[in-house]
């Protein structure tokens, strides 16, 4: 018996079907599974799930791999950052989740719905977190913003529109004087945005 390697394929299933030009056979999904760790007393695997996208080309759609540490099941979804993800239901988060695509919406058509909640459970005095964190790749520049809350409906006539904003900007950003603001924005009757209140962290201490 020869030992294994990591990449090792275990195994492939496809499914085929024609297409509807000049009929050619076509793999339009496939589940896929190979060895991701063969380390002895660290095995791990991973199966792939993948359909063609779009031009033929097989995709990975969902990929479970067993992960670095017991009991811990990696699982990545969609393909590229362009890929829609869809969840019908309530989405319940126990550990780590990163999503690399630009917009994650929660949509309902119940009354006072959808609503996020961030719990703690644990039995100390600290609280849960809201993070809002820029990193341009470089130097932070004065009136750099931070993070944004946009609250935005709609006029008489459907259009969006947006009514406020709260805004946080770094104010000064030299090391050992640094300082933020805040700002609180609002529309003022032609539906443009202006600053009614303005909380600045000082230049002293």
């Amino acid at each position: 018996v020869q030992a294994g390697e990591d990449d090792d394929v275990l195994g492939t299933m496809r499914f085929l079907g024609y297409n509807d030009g000049t009929p050619a056979l076509k793999t339009y999904s496939q589940i896929y599974s190979d060895i991701h760790d063969a380390t002895t007393g660290e095995e791990s695997g991973r199966l792939t799930l993948g359909v063609a996208n779009h031009d033929g080309g097989m995709g990975s759609g969902l990929i479970l791999t067993g992960g670095i540490a017991d009991n811990t099941i990696d699982a990545t979804i969609g393909l590229g950052t362009a890929s829609v993800t869809t969840v019908a239901g309530d989405l319940v988060v126990t550990s780590d989740l990163t999503v690399n695509g630009d917009t994650l919406t929660f949509e309902s058509a119940n009354a006072d719905d959808p609503k996020v909640i961030i719990k703690n459970t644990t039995a100390d005095n600290q609280a849960a977190r809201l993070q809002f964190q820029k990193d341009r790749g470089a130097a932070m520049v004065q009136g750099d913003r931070i993070g944004e809350i946009d609250f935005i409906g709609e006029d008489a006539d459907q259009n969006l529109q947006q009514y406020a904003k709260m805004m946080v900007r770094a104010d000064v950003v030299t090391g050992g004087q640094e300082s933020g603001q805040i700002l609180l924005q609002v529309a003022n009757h032609d539906g443009g945005l202006e600053t009614g209140f303005t909380l600045e962290g000082g230049s002293e201490d």
